[in-house]
């Protein structure tokens, strides 16, 4: 096959199974929408306007959201150079894939999303806790920091210290804390949105706007790709 006719072939391939990415990226963007929402109704301040809160479980929930913000980036943005083992089809597919989703979508302001400082920092834990240690210029002065690890306050001015914020949510700011990256949840949750209702142009939800399975009719003559 020329290289010309591969190209036509690889381009045909992503246009067959095309409507498989746009419902991963609503499945994505939906499952953020959720688990924002539960942890918004985690964390009201009606009832009780100033709490420390102490939750695994809603922690556990703001992870599986940056864990789906990661992937929605891997989805619509790639590195444009190939990669160590990788074919020059699975590389050619890669880079279309990413470029066809990330043109139905580069209009949204995606910017949190595409942020993954905080997710980088916790799934390294150990490393950015040591080069943060590492390079405390006053640590060796009477200057003291209170780690606050694992916790939730309803407001920053909960705690009129020094701090040191390991994986600190802040309610009030919607916003998650880990050394000294930061990402805004309430702004993902609006990314999310966006990226949702976007899919309803592509047929991707039901008449109820929801996401679900898909049965896809995959066109398998000829696809043995040349190498």
């Amino acid at each position: 096959m020329s290289r010309e006719n591969n190209q036509t072939f690889l381009e045909a391939s992503i246009a067959n199974i095309q409507s498989l990415y746009f419902h991963e990226l609503a499945n994505l963007s939906f499952n953020i929408i959720e688990y924002c929402n539960a942890i918004f109704k985690k964390t009201e301040t009606s009832s009780v306007p100033s709490y420390i809160l102490v939750s695994p479980e809603l922690h556990s929930k703001i992870n599986t959201v940056l864990i789906n913000a990661a992937n929605i980036k891997k989805l619509v943005k790639t590195n444009p150079n190939k990669r160590m083992r990788e074919t020059e089809n699975q590389f050619q597919i890669r880079i279309m894939r990413s470029n066809t989703l990330w043109k139905s979508i580069k209009d949204l302001n995606i910017n949190e999303i595409l942020n993954t400082k905080v997710r980088n920092s916790i799934e390294h834990f150990d490393e950015y806790l040591d080069e943060w240690l590492a390079n405390v210029e006053d640590y060796h002065t009477s200057k003291v920091f209170m780690g606050i690890y694992n916790m939730t306050f309803s407001a920053r001015e909960i705690y009129k210290n020094d701090i040191l914020p390991i994986r600190l949510y802040i309610v009030s700011e919607r916003t998650f804390y880990n050394l000294k990256y930061t990402i805004n949840i309430g702004t993902i949750y609006d990314e999310a949105s966006r990226i949702f209702n976007q899919m309803q142009k592509y047929n991707v939800l039901s008449e109820d706007n929801h996401v679900g399975g898909l049965m896809i009719p995959i066109n398998l003559t000829n696809q043995l790709i040349p190498e």
